[in-house]
């Protein structure tokens, strides 16, 4: 029989054509339905001993759109609790700048080309095995609510319970929110209204990027992606079995479209643009967006951050609530940044800090101590062996990463080593970045398949105005950081064939797999 916690709306209403229920989730009432498939009475290992894990993913939230990152603008009261409480990341990095492959690299500790996760729109290679699979097999309940990115997107790659939101509200069976939303506006006599920009370069255009939410804030996928999660743990507690739950918010990805309310938070006259902004880069930059656009721009984003923060101390004040917040271990990143105004760009895929950079903060009450700040250079490819070294779980010697867990238990300080960054989304490849203590070697593909390489100090130039390669000055981590990036793209560009293969453009197909 399976097990069904009391609340929880367990038929997919978009494909059966059941009506709303209602669930009482922590006092707040949450009405239709959530489109999962039921909870499962599990057969698993008996419960572990570890500690509940969480998982907070926000998507293309820079790492200084913080205020504890001393941003002096940007609004985030709850990350900023959420920091005060455990330690903040200061040196973070995705090991992909794109979605889908950050997200692979995050759950599996392999980096993207090893993956043959070379695109958003492309499967990876099969044989990998992913986080939820580790600790499925230690006894824990797993499950996650929000973006998982995987293609084709249905797959869950070993988690149990799964609430899907990929995109921001297609009729495409591709989101769980969507439905539950049609049955939200039906029963409270709301329009439906889509927020979604139209045209082909709408990510280009002041109009098609910036907008507001016309959905109560009930209503949003932020909060739905909040109650849900809530949902699963409440049940993980009442199978008495630690979890590892991941609620993964679209927000602050593009379209730009928060609340008024929080938009209103933030004036564009007041909002500084980089130093990079006039700083000239080449073809794709935003040139038909004035500096005044830019700013009404980066005032859109600050105030999606800020809406995602609040359901974020939302999340928290839940774990509260039930009586898990002394047992469990929060991790915040996001997987990957936005630009904002850098070189005068928006979005991702390009190898400048404001994109590869990515906030990671820890808190473990007890385990953790409060109020720390560390330079030590950390990757996403480092969430998995954290996650297992937390659960006792023996961390397999292939992996990328390494566990962060002595440092942020002030075990080690945290010796130097070099993160890299990776991105092959055309042939030959686009860019390789290795960082390694204030200098940065970035190699970017000419069209023979040799690099062409550009060094800066981030201590000296934060800004990546100046290049340089060819400063006496900088010749010994220059040759340092240049080996440690070949030895690196030699081993990676094994995996890399000549002709990247097929996208599969939207990949919305639920595919019946079992993990």
């Amino acid at each position: 029989m399976q097990n069904r916690p009391s609340g929880f709306v367990a038929a997919r209403c978009r494909a059966r054509g059941r009506g709303p229920t209602v669930a009482l989730v922590l006092g707040l009432a949450v009405a239709g339905c959530t489109g999962a498939s039921p909870l499962r009475a599990l057969h698993d290992p008996p419960p572990a001993h570890g500690p509940n894990i969480l998982l907070i993913v926000t998507d293309q939230q820079r790492r200084n759109a913080l205020g504890a990152a001393g941003d002096g603008i940007v609004r985030t009261p709850s990350l900023d609790r959420l920091a005060a409480a455990g330690i903040r990341f200061t040196r973070a990095y995705a090991a992909d700048p794109e979605c889908g492959p950050s997200r692979y690299a995050m759950f599996t500790s392999h980096y993207p080309p090893e993956l043959g996760t070379f695109d958003n729109e492309i499967r990876p290679r099969p044989g990998f095995r992913y986080l939820p699979q580790y600790l499925n097999a230690a006894g824990y309940f797993t499950g996650s609510v929000g973006k998982l990115h995987f293609i084709p997107y249905g797959v869950t790659n070993g988690f149990r319970e799964t609430y899907h939101h990929e995109f921001l509200a297609e009729p495409a069976g591709i989101s769980d929110y969507f439905p539950w939303l049609l049955a939200q506006l039906r029963r409270r006599g709301l329009p439906r209204v889509d927020p979604m920009p139209r045209g082909r370069d709408w990510y280009r255009t002041l109009s098609g990027l910036t907008g507001t939410n016309p959905y109560p804030e009930d209503l949003t996928s932020e909060a739905w992606t909040t109650d849900r999660a809530l949902d699963v743990i409440a049940h993980a507690k009442r199978l008495g079995r630690p979890f590892f739950v991941q609620a993964s918010y679209f927000a602050p990805h593009p379209p730009y479209l928060p609340l008024p309310k929080y938009l209103r938070l933030y004036d564009p006259r007041s909002i500084r643009l980089p130093a990079s902004f006039d700083a000239p880069t080449g073809p794709n930059q935003y040139d038909d967006l004035s500096a005044d656009d830019f700013r009404i721009v980066i005032q859109h984003y600050y105030a999606l951050v800020t809406q995602v923060d609040h359901q974020i101390g939302r999340l928290l004040d839940g774990l509260d609530a039930l009586g898990v917040t002394d047992d469990t271990l929060v991790l915040f990143v996001s997987d990957h940044g936005d630009l904002m105004g850098e070189f005068r760009l928006l979005g991702k895929d390009q190898p400048y800090e404001g994109c590869i950079g990515v906030p990671f903060l820890m808190r473990w009450p007890g385990r953790i101590a409060p109020g720390q700040v560390s330079n030590a250079p950390v990757s996403l490819i480092d969430v998995v062996p954290t996650f297992l070294d937390a659960a006792g779980v023996p961390i397999p010697s292939d992996l990328r990463g390494r566990s962060v867990l002595p440092i942020a238990r002030g075990e080690e300080a945290g010796a130097e080593r070099t993160v890299f960054v990776v991105q092959v989304e055309h042939e030959p490849f686009d860019f390789v970045v290795a960082r390694e203590g204030s200098w940065k070697l970035t190699c970017r593909a000419r069209p023979d398949g040799r690099c062409a390489y550009r060094l800066v100090d981030l201590a000296s130039d934060p800004a990546e105005l100046k290049d340089r390669m060819r400063d006496p000055a900088a010749a010994a981590p220059r040759a340092r950081l240049q080996d440690e990036l070949e030895r690196f793209w030699q081993q990676e560009s094994r995996f890399v064939p000549p002709v990247l293969p097929q996208r599969e453009p939207h990949a919305t197909i639920r595919e019946p797999i079992e993990n």
